[in-house]
């Protein structure tokens, strides 16, 4: 039995949300192990938690803009 259209776009809603969290538990993981001070495992943690907790497309767009200037201020330090 095929699925609804609503159902179909929970579905990738639901698979968008799981990607995206990972996605940003990899780029803090890539951020704490690139840099070994303090600064770098607290900017990790900060987008990992920001990105484990957007929920709506604004939120995922703000963790990232926090995470390329984590990014950013990691590599200037």
């Amino acid at each position: 039995m095929p699925s609804t259209p609503e159902t179909q776009a929970r579905e990738r809603t639901a698979l968008a949300r799981e990607r995206s969290g990972l996605a940003f538990v990899v780029i803090g993981a890539l951020m704490a192990t690139h840099t070994h001070a303090w600064l770098g495992v607290a900017a990790a943690l900060l987008v990992i938690a920001g990105g484990l907790r957007a929920g709506t497309p604004r939120g995922l767009a703000a963790v990232t803009v926090l995470a390329a200037v984590c990014a950013a201020i990691i590599v200037l330090a």
